[in-house]
């Protein structure tokens, strides 16, 4: 009999959960900051960037994730000693990253974010079985692009992305932290901005209210 129950309570609170999914792109974003860990070298110079990270956000549950097709990171010796030989590099194909903020109720959501996050790269075309594993807390501030505010599907830039964490690469476990802007952030300082952008907004956020009421009416 639980054996039966068990789906049933699944399905009965799968169908109950509306996702009010958002769906935007960033053009990419590059990090600079440090690593460190206990053997030596014991700290080097962290960069990171990727490109074309495509995201999905539920509004409801505050959960994002995002799937990248490019991602890049190269940590260098602070004070090298052996100069090729304390240099780590990663370039791989296959990114994906899970998170969760934990400021989603508030109404400036889709802005400010205090994320819990955990990320995973793959598929290094240079190096095989070169992969890295990142986990952490994140605090970005994003806004959407005015140069694409009639597009749905609009591209958004972080203008400002601070982490810091545990990380897993080329088999050793480090602390990380770094602090990062998004590339489209330079369509926001030579884009003028909209004079009726904020009543767009306004209206859009109304229209998407009008629609949460009409569906649960109609259920």
């Amino acid at each position: 009999m639980k054996k039966i129950l068990i789906p049933i309570f699944m399905l009965f609170t799968l169908s109950i959960h509306a996702f009010d999914l958002d769906a935007y792109w960033e053009i990419g974003e590059v990090k600079i900051g440090g690593a460190f860990q206990k053997e030596d070298p014991k700290a080097r110079l962290d960069f990171n960037m990727n490109a074309l990270k495509f995201c999905f956000c539920d509004r409801d549950s505050g959960f994002n994730f995002s799937i990248s097709p490019f991602y890049c990171n190269s940590d260098i010796l602070v004070m090298p000693e052996e100069d090729e030989k304390n240099t780590i590099y990663l370039m791989t194909l296959l990114n994906a990253e899970l998170s969760f903020n934990t400021l989603f109720k508030m109404s400036d959501a889709d802005k400010y974010g205090l994320n819990l996050f955990a990320s995973a790269h793959y598929v290094d075309p240079i190096v095989k079985n070169n992969f890295q594993i990142n986990a952490g807390l994140e605090f970005s501030i994003t806004s959407a692009l005015a140069v694409f505010n009639e597009n749905p599907l609009a591209p958004r830039a972080k203008l400002f992305s601070f982490r810091t964490g545990f990380r897993y690469h080329d088999r050793k476990p480090m602390f990380f932290c770094d602090i990062g802007v998004d590339l489209g952030a330079v369509f926001m300082a030579f884009t003028p901005k909209p004079k009726d952008w904020d009543e767009y907004k306004r209206k859009r956020d109304e229209e998407q209210k009008e629609e949460i009421k009409v569906k649960i009416n109609s259920e």
